[in-house]
């Protein structure tokens, strides 16, 4: 019994050394997963709408309408990518919503 715990307990101290090395990686990840779904989703869509009845812009907030429930996902994706942003962007090319 004693020789499990001592066993455990080296095994979770590693766990504990290594949890900002891990806290690290899962922020990196999350900013390329970020960077990832905005590359896809921007270039085919807001980059090329022409208008205010294209389709293209019926899926990028189609796109966003699915991803509401993902609350922490919306939260990242504002704070690096600002939606506002994006309309600006529409705006200046002279497209109304």
């Amino acid at each position: 019994m004693a020789n499990s715990y001592e066993i455990n307990s080296r095994r979770w101290g590693k766990v504990v050394a290594n949890m900002e090395g891990i806290e690290k990686r899962v922020s990196l990840f999350r900013a390329a997963m970020l960077g990832l779904f905005r590359a896809i989703l921007v270039t085919p869509t807001i980059l090329r709408v022409e208008s205010a009845n294209d389709t293209r812009l019926d899926e990028f907030f189609s796109c966003f309408a699915n991803c509401l429930d993902e609350k922490v996902f919306i939260h990242d994706y504002e704070r690096a990518f600002p939606f506002k942003n994006d309309m600006h962007s529409l705006l200046s090319r002279g497209i109304f919503m």
